[in-house]
């Protein structure tokens, strides 16, 4: 569960925020920063995300290839 926390800036406005595990991070990961205009985690969030998918899609094609008779030569110039 989440604990609510009130924040207090020094022009006396007050901001409630809730802390603990957001399910929202875990299905929309990278549009919620953008949503909240944190720029910067939102870029951190995009790279993040970018680089996991690229890293997962090459190797599963790879072994999709494997399993499906293709071999394995190295080309040497």
């Amino acid at each position: 569960m989440a604990g609510k926390i009130i924040l207090t800036d020094r022009t006396g406005n007050n901001r409630i925020y809730e802390a603990g595990f957001s399910w929202t991070m875990l299905f929309f990961c990278p549009f919620v920063p953008l949503f909240r205009k944190d720029w910067k985690w939102a870029c951190i969030l995009w790279g993040v995300c970018a680089l996991i998918l690229v890293l997962v899609v090459q190797t599963s094609l790879l072994f999709r290839l494997f399993t499906s008779n293709f071999r394995f030569y190295v080309l040497l110039r």
